[in-house]
């Protein structure tokens, strides 16, 4: 059978030349310059993007549905919400699990700077979901359709849930069996569970830290000019300037200096 050389097929099988805006994603499958690139979801502080996803669990009455909302920036479990359905309302109870939880701990997100990103399901497209981000004032962003790399990050969590708790815990009878377990296994592993992209501390820690960098007080000084200018204000309003040549006031104490008092900065409950 006559096979062509391979140098006889390159001639045939040329590749356009590489335009600018072009970019490669060869994991969805998308050729280069079908759109723009994707968003980098990886933020450097938190509120700034958010990832949503949902699981199902299978229990003796029947299927439960997990949904989560995870702030890229920390890997924290901020919002999730267990039902028996599969409906908006079970990604927008995890939605506003979120914001309250946000607010609860006195960090809130800033209107216009927070991004929702999910897939294409159906439970993520629908008007009741987006009319919601937009009166809250955050970007809606929904990945490719078939794409199992474009929300990892939350993909990748839920593995780690089912994994650490629903497995080992199998059987399952009821939603309220879920709803606990998965109550006491998201504090678990907000608050205890190491995590190595963050520097092997948990995520609430990770955020403390990040606060505490960013909010440190600044301590400044004030040098007061002494011109003659101000040394006669001084005298204007009353203030007296004790001659150099006098002597100093005694002491109660001759030949001992009173130790400042040590004050302990209070740390804040994260």
């Amino acid at each position: 059978m006559y096979r062509r050389a391979p140098h006889a097929r390159a001639r045939h099988h040329r590749r356009r030349p590489r335009q600018e805006g072009d970019h490669d994603d060869h994991r969805s499958g998308r050729r280069a310059g079908s759109g723009p690139p994707r968003p980098q979801l990886r933020r450097q502080c938190p509120n700034r993007c958010w990832v949503a996803d949902f699981t199902h669990v299978a229990t003796w009455n029947g299927g439960v549905y997990v949904a989560f909302v995870m702030d890229t920036f920390s890997r924290r479990i901020v919002g999730w919400s267990a039902s028996t359905t599969k409906e908006t309302r079970l990604v927008l109870d995890a939605l506003e699990m979120a914001l309250w939880q946000r607010d609860r701990d006195g960090f809130p997100y800033e209107q216009g700077e927070l991004i929702h990103h999910s897939d294409a399901g159906s439970q993520y497209t629908p008007f009741a979901l987006t009319e919601h981000l937009n009166r809250a004032g955050i970007a809606a962003s929904i990945g490719s359709v078939g794409d199992a790399y474009d929300n990892a990050l939350m993909e990748s969590t839920i593995g780690l849930f089912k994994t650490e708790l629903i497995k080992p815990g199998r059987p399952w009878k009821t939603l309220s069996q879920v709803e606990l377990a998965t109550a006491e296994w998201i504090d678990w592993y907000c608050h205890r569970r190491l995590h190595g992209e963050i520097g092997h501390v948990p995520p609430v820690e990770y955020e403390a830290n990040h606060y505490m960098k960013s909010t440190k007080p600044q301590v400044t000084t004030t040098r007061f000019s002494s011109s003659p200018a101000r040394r006669q204000h001084a005298r204007s309003q009353g203030g007296t300037r004790r001659d150099a040549s006098a002597p100093a006031a005694p002491t109660a104490r001759s030949g001992h200096r009173r130790r400042p008092a040590f004050r302990s900065a209070a740390i804040a409950d994260w």
